[in-house]
């Protein structure tokens, strides 16, 4: 823009100064009566030799000299500036981006509230499904406890040396005799139940017999019964063993040649972990065999 000022200018510095010049030109010359020239009727040509004289005499635009040192620098829209907000529109931007604030955590309170309905109801549906009656028995652990039985026999000397070790397992112990003899048969078996027990041995009759037993005094101890066959003798023994008492069965046989009664105890363990059943083992085990049962 000052570019083209400065070419307007010029220019009209340059038709100005060409009419002066012919006008004095004429004047001088004599020649004014020929032809007369009507002043602003219009312009006239500049000489282009002129106007390239002028032109490479014209300093740039960006150096002001004469007239333009004093011209004034063009306007400058301000129609472009931006200009600072006023506390109204500032107002206005606050309270819409609080709206958005509170619009977005409405939006998460939802959702939270949502997710945590869905948990307990959940909760609900499961404790409902326990408490059915309906409802399949809950998975046995990995981890549950196996009861085994287990089953050995041992000398009775044996037996009466490591029985203070044994009482740390729940077991039952039955005494019996082996018979052994050099082939001859053996004739008139006995099978004797006897309780032993603290005490003297009247002390323990009168205790078997408020028990509802018959019994008398024999053989160091009190003698229940004598049968003829195991099978009655056990029955007894089963009996006295639920009331409470340390009964036995002793076998004896007479007649025959060459006979000799081993005494031994038989021992039943039950509810035994497989901890215990190797705990078990480290005792009986140079005594007799332990057989074990099968996991209930």
């Amino acid at each position: 823009m000052k570019w083209l000022f400065a070419v307007l200018v010029a220019l009209n510095v340059i038709v100005f100064g060409a009419v002066v010049n012919i006008h004095i030109s004429k004047k001088t010359g004599g020649d004014s009566g020929k032809e007369l020239v009507a002043e602003g009727s219009h312009e006239l040509k500049v000489p282009e030799s002129a106007l390239v004289q002028k032109r490479e005499e014209t300093p740039p635009s960006w150096i002001k000299t004469g007239d333009k040192a004093d011209a004034k620098e063009p306007a400058v829209d301000e129609t472009h500036v931006p200009k600072e907000k006023t506390a109204e529109q500032k107002a206005a931007e606050e309270k819409a981006r609080l709206e958005r604030e509170k619009k977005l955590l409405t939006e998460k309170l939802k959702k939270e509230a949502a997710e945590k309905a869905r948990r307990e109801l959940a909760q609900n549906q499961t404790s409902e499904a326990e408490k059915s009656p309906f409802a399949p028995p809950p998975a046995a652990p990995q981890n549950t406890r196996c009861s085994r039985t287990a089953t050995v026999t041992i000398p009775e000397d044996d037996y009466h040396r490591i029985k203070g070790l044994l009482v740390q397992w729940p077991h039952a112990a039955t005494r019996k005799v082996e018979q052994r003899d050099g082939g001859g048969d053996k004739r008139n078996v006995k099978y004797t139940v006897t309780v032993s027990g603290q005490g003297d041995a009247q002390s323990v009759l009168d205790e078997v017999t408020s028990k509802g037993f018959n019994g008398s005094i024999g053989g160091g101890g009190v003698v229940v019964g004598i049968y003829s066959d195991r099978q009655s003798a056990q029955a007894t023994l089963s009996r006295l063993q639920n009331a409470g008492f340390n009964a036995q069965i002793r076998e004896q046989s007479s007649g025959g040649s060459s006979s000799m009664s081993i005494a031994k105890m038989q021992i039943y363990f039950s509810g035994l972990s497989d901890a215990d059943i190797q705990g078990v083992q480290s005792v009986v085990g140079k005594y007799g065999n332990l057989q074990r049962g099968t996991c209930k």
